[in-house]
């Protein structure tokens, strides 16, 4: 017969591996799973970082009690193994990010909350300083506009390393996005989503004779601070709303990148993670710096415990990534990412 401590620690092991495992199950399917045919998968990958850290103590207290549950439990980790590895980067020693040794293209991009701190207090100058520090030879901004201290020329002034600029102006039907280039712009344009005010611009790079298409986004807001407040039902139908629409605006980003024929980079705020279906679709055969090349802590944006990565640097197998880190500047709600990526002349 089976004694009271086994039935005890087998009714304890069945639920825990269950929720373990659908809640792996959840999070894998995100990615493939479009949040306009099943919305309530679209709201699992924010939840990631605390979904797999319940997986992996769900599997030690399993193991504990010597279940073979744990076999179950460690699948569903095993499943999302591609989400767990940007947070061991954290265990890699940071180095100081300038341009000493500089071998390829440095690339910034940052949603800068229009210069603003976090108390309205003007963060043009520092942001300009230490982005010229950190080497960076393209910036791409989110939310760009000008210092209300300054008129727009001396603002634009701060980046006077950076020639060449491409920038579309904040209105109310669209958010400010800035692209500045230390190497001449030869073409750019702007990506139009309907129906909202973010969208995405580019460039063509004149880089070293090699022409080099960089993309800066800013897709749909999550909605989650401005629904906060208002009840757990109204956040929830809005995350899912604003899911879907980020998904549609993925959809024109990666239709737009498949008519690109120079080495690409798309880089910007994204408001998804890593697990979405929006990261998905835009990324398909790309890379993504900080998995490649990153050191240190992984998320880019503040708050929420300071896990969530939604800001990213993306390319094409026509660059290596040499290094790649989120700068703790403290002037946004949003950290910036800085990679240096390196052409491979494969074309």
């Amino acid at each position: 017969m089976i004694g009271k401590k086994e039935r005890t620690n087998f009714s304890t092991a069945i639920p825990v591996a269950v929720i373990t495992v659908l809640a792996g199950m959840m999070l894998f399917a995100s990615k493939y799973v479009n949040p306009s045919r099943f919305s309530p998968v679209s709201l699992v990958p924010p939840l990631s970082p605390f979904i797999l850290v319940f997986s992996l103590g769900a599997t030690i207290y399993l193991l504990y009690k010597r279940s073979w549950w744990a076999l179950l439990t460690a699948a569903a980790i095993l499943l999302n193994t591609g989400s767990i590895i940007p947070y061991f980067k954290v265990f890699y020693k940071r180095e100081v990010f300038n341009s000493e040794g500089k071998s390829g293209l440095i690339i910034a991009s940052y949603n800068i909350h229009e210069f603003n701190l976090m108390d309205h207090t003007s963060s043009l100058a520092d942001i300009a300083d230490n982005l010229l520090r950190k080497g960076a030879d393209l910036i791409s901004f989110q939310e760009y506009e000008p210092s209300p201290l300054l008129n727009e020329a001396e603002s634009e002034a701060a980046f006077g390393a950076f020639p060449y600029k491409h920038i579309v102006k904040k209105s109310v039907f669209c958010n400010g996005m800035a692209i500045f280039s230390r190497h001449p712009i030869k073409n750019s344009g702007r990506i139009t989503f309907p129906g909202s005010s973010n969208g995405a611009i580019w460039a063509d790079i004149n880089y070293s004779g090699i022409t080099v298409r960089l993309v800066n986004l800013h897709l749909q807001t999550t909605g989650y601070n401005s629904n906060k407040e208002k009840g757990v039902i109204s956040l929830l139908k809005s995350m899912v709303n604003n899911n879907r629409i980020r998904a549609e605006q993925a959809g024109i980003v990666r239709s737009f990148a498949d008519t690109v024929a120079y080495p690409l980079i798309i880089s910007g705020d994204f408001n998804s993670t890593q697990e979405s279906y929006a990261m998905r679709t835009i990324k398909r055969d790309m890379k993504d710096a900080f998995l490649e090349g990153g050191l240190g802590f992984p998320g880019t944006l503040r708050g929420l415990f300071g896990f969530h990565r939604i800001d990213f640097i993306l390319y094409t197998g026509d660059f290596k990534c040499i290094r790649s880190q989120h700068e703790r500047f403290r002037w946004s709600d949003h950290y910036p990412v800085i990679a240096e990526l390196e052409y491979q002349n494969r074309r």
